[in-house]
């Protein structure tokens, strides 16, 4: 089975990744400056967002600064009810299959990819449509759609810069959206201030952009600093490793101020070694 990351990127890193209708019932997400790295993904469309039926799905984009082998074709669209998971219903792009246990499959096209963007070198295009054979209805429906990096080679990473236009779909009409950010009020976890990335990372309902306020980001990449010691990654990184491990030794048995130590008991000791060693190697 493969490990999925739901990751929440960073504004620093998604320069713009805005939501638009087009009138011919299609949905638009545009990418700007959109990084992501191994199965990283970000959720463009919430479940219950859409109207109509999802008919097929187009790409123009552009890769760029890609490492580890990572290839135009690895930006992947992926349908699953939220969490991520492998129980998705469509994915399309990405070297690596997602989807493993839906029986029957809803869909039957499978993985498909997009038929172009083969190669990892700079400025490599991704264009293409695949049509679905069975479309899928998305009123009311529990899917979200996700946008990411599909390839799962460990420091896999990527920057795409183009659009995906979703056919056969809109959103609701009417929907309230105060803050303009492509999320409706009743999906916001933020709704009076912009956060189309809709950034949780302590998994608490509350958009992070509405607690940065009263809580520290010290390096302004759009965790709040609490939510990173609590992973391990004590250095802000965004990745779990032997630098992390080395502050906790140097730190041994020194009482904190704050509670910056994984284990939050205001001391680094054995409890946040272990919180370290079981998230080693994992970026998010």
């Amino acid at each position: 089975m493969h490990r999925i990351f739901l990751a929440t990127l960073p504004p620093a890193t998604i320069a713009a990744l805005t939501f638009t209708t087009l009138v011919q019932a299609d949905v638009t997400i545009e990418l700007n400056d959109f990084r992501a790295g191994r199965l990283e993904f970000t959720q463009r469309v919430a479940p219950g967002q859409l109207i109509g039926t999802l008919t097929g799905i187009s790409i123009d984009a552009t890769l760029s600064d890609a490492k580890e082998r990572t290839r135009a074709e690895d930006i992947c669209v992926y349908l699953v009810a939220p969490p991520v998971s492998v129980y998705g219903v469509l994915q399309v792009g990405g070297l690596t299959p997602l989807i493993n246990g839906w029986n029957p499959p809803i869909t039957s096209d499978g993985h498909p990819m997009w038929g172009s963007g083969g190669s990892g070198r700079d400025g490599t295009p991704v264009v293409g449509t695949v049509q679905l054979s069975k479309p899928i209805p998305m009123d009311n429906s529990s899917l979200a759609v996700f946008v990411g990096n599909g390839y799962g080679a460990p420091w896999s990473e990527g920057t795409w810069d183009g659009t995906i236009t979703l056919h056969g779909v809109n959103p609701p009409l009417g929907t309230v959206d105060q803050d303009d950010d492509g999320v409706p009020d009743s999906l916001d976890n933020c709704p009076l201030i912009e956060n189309p990335d809709q950034f949780d990372c302590n998994v608490n309902g509350v958009g992070d952009v509405c607690e940065l306020g009263d809580q520290p980001d010290s390096n302004g990449d759009g965790w709040l600093d609490r939510c990173q010691y609590e992973r391990g990654d004590l250095d802000l990184s965004r990745n779990v490793d032997g630098d992390d491990l080395v502050i906790v030794l140097s730190n041994w048995n020194s009482p904190k101020a704050t509670s910056s130590d994984p284990s939050g008991d205001g001391i680094f000791d054995g409890d946040d070694i272990v919180i370290v060693l079981s998230n080693w190697g994992s970026a998010y």
